[in-house]
């Protein structure tokens, strides 16, 4: 099927004959359908509620040239992929007054997509089998724009695991100029955040938050001096462990492998600032952190606060270099 923005919904959705809106091709997307969006900028919601199959993919796509989806901030999310086995690629997504890409099916791709000006996530991922990859996210947690906001847990990420996320890769993306988080896990499981570049971002650059089986490796973390991000005169974290309070969650951060990422001239290289006060047994427990290079930190580059909970954990072969009269 395809749509153009001078196409007709009484069309037949050919390529000489598209339909005009997201709402007409959507609902007749099937196993093994391919959505062709021909070039241009387009001010509706993408919103994909069908499902393919193991093999037989909904494939959603650009075709004849550059496809923009902005909302102008007139809806809440721009693109809503609620359908399963769904690829969605190489699109901009921009203008929304919440969550710019939200993923709630299972077994979704979702690449090269450019995605910036979203009020609070960029790309929010609350499905299992869900890959993100190759993606270029700035610009959002627009709501913190002002910094006037300095209270965790109340600002978005650029891209975002949340609850229900489980076996999730985010790969290869960059993620810089938020005014929240970076990349994120919060109560994620089974997640791998590998190969990214991230840096200048509000609160922390890479997040994992009261979430188990969780691997951080290969990522390029840096900070720029006098970014406009600093956080009250700070640059952000550049790896950042923590166990917020969640009703009913209690403390799960567990089973976490950090290695071989670079991080570079970052407030603080790789820190676990502990669990909420109203939690018990916080603490990093079963956890890795190994073949780090943490480089340049302004204040401490590895740092593990005390929980009562804490068990089983590596800290090896780190590579780390300090300024004088910075804490190691």
């Amino acid at each position: 099927y395809y749509v153009s923005m001078t196409g007709s919904d009484a069309n037949p959705g050919t390529a000489s004959a598209p339909f005009k809106t997201f709402g007409k091709a959507a609902s007749l997307l099937r196993a093994g359908s391919t959505l062709y969006i021909l070039a241009g900028t387009y001010n509706e919601q993408l919103k994909i509620l069908n499902s393919g199959m193991n093999g037989d993919w909904i494939t959603v796509k650009p075709f004849g040239g550059p496809v923009v989806i902005d909302l102008k901030n007139a809806s809440n999310s721009a693109v809503i992929l609620q359908g399963s086995y769904i690829n969605v690629s190489n699109l901009e997504v921009m203008g929304s007054t919440d969550i710019c890409v939200r993923s709630t099916g299972n077994y979704l791709k979702i690449s090269s997509l450019v995605v910036h000006e979203c009020q609070t996530h960029g790309i929010f991922i609350s499905g299992q089998h869900v890959e993100a990859v190759g993606n270029t996210v700035y610009a959002t947690s627009l709501s913190n724009q002002a910094r006037t906001n300095t209270t965790p847990g109340s600002w978005g990420s650029a891209i975002k695991i949340g609850l229900g996320g489980n076996g999730i890769l985010v790969s290869g993306n960059r993620t810089y100029h938020n005014y929240g988080e970076g990349i994120t896990a919060t109560r994620g499981s089974n997640v791998i955040i590998r190969d990214n570049t991230v840096y200048d971002n509000y609160s922390v650059n890479i997040y994992v938050d009261n979430s188990f089986n969780i691997r951080v490796e290969r990522n390029f973390v840096t900070c720029h001096a006098n970014s406009g991000f600093e956080r009250n005169g700070n640059p952000a974290t550049g790896i950042a462990l923590g166990e917020e309070y969640y009703e009913g969650w209690g403390a799960q951060l567990n089973h976490v492998t950090i290695t071989n990422n670079i991080v570079a001239f970052c407030r603080r290289g790789v820190y676990y600032f502990g669990g909420d006060v109203s939690l018990t047994g916080t603490g990093l427990k079963n956890s890795t952190i190994a073949y780090n290079t943490l480089w340049g930190s302004t204040d401490t580059a590895l740092g593990i606060m005390y929980g009562n909970g804490q068990a089983g954990s590596l800290i090896a072969n780190n590579i780390i270099w300090q300024a004088d009269n910075k804490l190691a």
